[in-house]
């Protein structure tokens, strides 16, 4: 202390930042010169970092020092140094600062360092043995921790655990619920005491493990009362305290009886997951049902072990006549009929493994552990009882049936609503078939006492849009007279093969698929593909506009709208080259929707096309309503335009109007060049039909443009 006190005396430091009282209450200290080198330092200074004692001299750099820190592990409180130089430089460069921060020695001490710098740039460094008030306020801490951990959850009792488990603490004088003295318990093993109380042997044995792991612990266990009759269940939070050496001393716990919310709970949760009216498992829980079903037969699949225990088959019932019971006695006869037929399911299938659903309106499913040859025993015992049932309500009879489809749960299945739909298709071949029948789905499609020529169709349909089997061919619509159009317009006609290669015709397809819900994958599949042949046609140096038929229900559908938009945008084509044809029958279905459909794609600068005009019966007043480019007029006039005068009348009025209106024509069904040559005359401005030109698929037309440009030499 004298030697640097005579250094100072004997500089022109600033003597208010270094006097004597502060020399006298630090613990240590050292000096380091304008230029980082250690200059002086006390002996209990080195004492703090005996394991670099003998480094430190005059001249040794506080760079030095830093890195020495880290690379001697000298503190508890490092902290992760990835990148040495970095750390070195980022310190040295705090030196010209006022700081204080703390270095938990090895010893376990606390030290708090203090530096500044002096007046003509030397630093000088204090150190305070701080360990008293630290250790105080660590406890301190974790009394507060205690309260709070205590203090966050709304518990009814606390208590403590010493390092075997043991009771040390209880915050009530009697145990709740067993009305046991707390001073009996004191001393007494948890793992014991709660081996007489807990229920169920799983929430005993997760428990014990949680405890026995010193892990945090939080669970409902349900407990016996002490009349041995009445359950409770007890919501319970326990977190392992470690003292500083990371020693294992012990738990602090937290109970509260939450019989009352768990049933609350229990309550909503069913709610959730059961149809109102009939109690039954509602839809999205039996998706789950099934989803787990599927996922163990899975697990199982791999292991290579039975399905003893899983459920086999799935049933779908729809019920027969509802619909006319709703109608005529109103839907209070309805849900009373509902409940009736709730109690004949649960008659019939009234094993503890079948679960049965109401999946919407008159639609039911079961998921049955039966295999299939008894399902259908059961099924078609249900459908005999059924057509026993008999509704008497308001001095009036009703009967109903019903049909079911049944499906395998095998490893063809492929998920959830995959074999819902499949349950489905045989539920509606059995419907087909004249109901009140059970038929069984088979992997070819074929169902049991039937094949239905359409859920065949569907099927193929399915397979066609999972495999990408569709094709699309192209129809030339070629002006009547020139109109300066610089490119050439198509309609884009779908394609699809059986399983022969043999094209399957549009129109029997389409029926099914609008019927099954299909049209939108379709139609967007047509779409996509569509703007790709534009973008093939623009290789070939080619401006081809291509018209889309759009079903009705892709026209109400907004997301379908959103994908649409979509992929016009992000393949970059210029949307005039997209057309898209709609029928009159879809539009006025869904005439809100479906114009702002169209004006919403018309922004974007895609044309659209009425088609079909004149087949419906209220063609002239939606039309002003619809805001299309052309209007395509039906076949039906045009066939035999040469020879039926009325028709030609027709078609004469149809062309004036869309003109007045601001339309452009297409004559569909254009066969002869008699027939082009009038349509021409009468001023129709584009002709379509097999007299202009047949389909062709897509890559005929490419090849005819691309030796057409070789021909050319372009």
């Amino acid at each position: 202390m004298g030697l640097l006190s005579s250094m100072l005396n004997n500089s022109s430091f600033e003597f208010s930042l270094l006097d004597d009282a502060l020399l006298k209450t630090a613990d240590g200290h050292c000096l380091f010169d304008d230029k980082g080198r250690l200059h002086s330092w006390s002996v209990s200074f080195t004492e703090f970092y005996p394991l670099i004692k003998e480094r430190i001299c005059v001249g040794y750099t506080f760079a030095e020092f830093t890195r020495d820190i880290v690379e001697y592990k000298l503190l508890r409180n490092l902290p992760i140094v990835e990148d040495m130089d970095r750390w070195v430089e980022d310190c040295t460069a705090q030196l010209g600062s006022s700081l204080k921060y703390v270095h938990h020695l090895l010893d376990g001490r606390y030290i708090l360092i203090k530096h500044t710098q002096l007046g003509n740039g030397y630093y000088f460094f204090a150190a305070f043995d701080i360990t008293a008030s630290r250790l105080q306020h660590d406890a301190l801490e974790k009394s507060n921790k205690r309260f709070e951990s205590f203090a966050q959850i709304s518990a009814d009792w606390h208590w403590e655990l010493d390092a075997e488990l043991r009771y040390t603490y209880f915050s009530t004088h009697t145990m709740p619920l067993c009305g046991t003295p707390v001073q009996k318990l004191i001393g007494v093993s948890r793992l014991e005491h709660v081996q007489g109380h807990v229920d169920h042997d799983s929430q005993l044995r997760d428990h014990n493990e949680a405890f026995l792991a010193r892990e945090r612990v939080e669970a409902v266990l349900t407990v016996s009362c002490s009349d041995n009759k009445t359950l409770s269940h007890i919501q319970i939070t326990a977190m392992p305290e470690f003292n500083k050496r990371g020693e294992f001393v012990g738990y602090l716990g937290c109970a509260k009886n939450v019989t009352t919310e768990y049933g609350l709970k229990r309550q909503l949760e069913f709610q959730a997951a059961h149809d109102e009216l009939t109690g039954l498992v509602n839809r999205r829980a039996f998706a789950n049902y099934l989803s787990i079903t599927l996922e163990q037969r899975s697990v199982r699949e791999k292991h290579n072990d039975d399905y003893s225990g899983l459920h086999q088959t799935l049933i779908y019932i729809d019920l027969d006549q509802f619909k006319m019971v709703n109608d005529n006695a109103g839907h209070q006869a309805g849900d009373q009929l509902l409940k009736d037929v709730t109690r004949i399911f649960r008659k019939v299938f009234s094993s503890a493994d079948d679960i049965i659903a109401r999946l919407g309106g008159d639609e039911f499913a079961v998921l049955s552990a039966y295999n299939e040859v008894e399902a259908k025993q059961r099924t078609e015992e249900f459908i005999r009882q059924v057509g026993r049932y008999q509704l008497s309500w308001d001095e009036r009879s009703f009967s109903i049936g019903a049909s079911a489809g049944l499906v395998k749960i095998d490893s063809d299945a492929v998920s959830d609503s995959d074999i819902l739909s499949k349950a489905d298709m045989a539920c509606y071949s059995a419907k087909m078939s004249g109901r009140n029948q059970v038929h069984l789905y088979s992997r070819h499609g074929v169902f049991v006492n039937n094949q239905n020529d359409e859920i065949g169709k569907l099927e193929l349909i399915n397979d066609s849009i999972m495999n990408d089997r569709f094709s699309i061919a192209l129809q030339p619509i070629m002006p009547a007279r020139p109109l300066g159009d610089d490119h050439t317009k198509f309609e884009v006609l779908l394609r699809m093969e059986d399983a022969t290669r043999k094209i399957v015709p549009p129109g029997t397809v389409i029926p099914v698929a609008e019927k099954y819900d299909r049209m939108q994958h379709i139609d967007l599949w047509m779409i996509e593909h569509s703007i790709i042949a534009i973008k093939r046609f623009a290789s070939y140096e080619q401006q081809v506009a291509l018209s889309v038929n759009l079903s009705g229900n892709t026209l109400s559908n907004e997301s379908c709208l959103e994908q649409i938009s979509r992929l016009v945008e992000n393949h970059r084509v210029e949307p005039k080259m997209l057309c898209f044809e709609v029928t009159e029958t879809a539009t006025i279905k869904r005439i809100e929707k479906a114009c702002n459909f169209i004006e919403h794609l018309k922004q974007l600068g895609c044309e659209f096309s009425l088609d079909d005009f004149g087949s419906g019966l209220s063609s002239f007043s939606y039309l002003r309503s619809l805001p299309v480019d052309y209007l395509k007029i039906d076949g039906c006039f045009v066939a035999d335009i040469v020879e039926d005068t009325s028709n030609r009348a027709i078609v004469k009025s149809f062309n004036t109007l869309a003109h007045d209106m601001g339309m452009k024509t297409v004559a569909e069904y254009v066969e002869t060049q008699k027939a082009a040559d009038l349509l021409t005359e009468m001023g129709i401005d584009y002709l379509q039909g097999f007299g202009i030109g047949k389909p062709s698929n897509l890559d005929d037309w490419l090849q005819y443009y691309c030796s057409e440009n070789v021909q050319t030499g372009t």
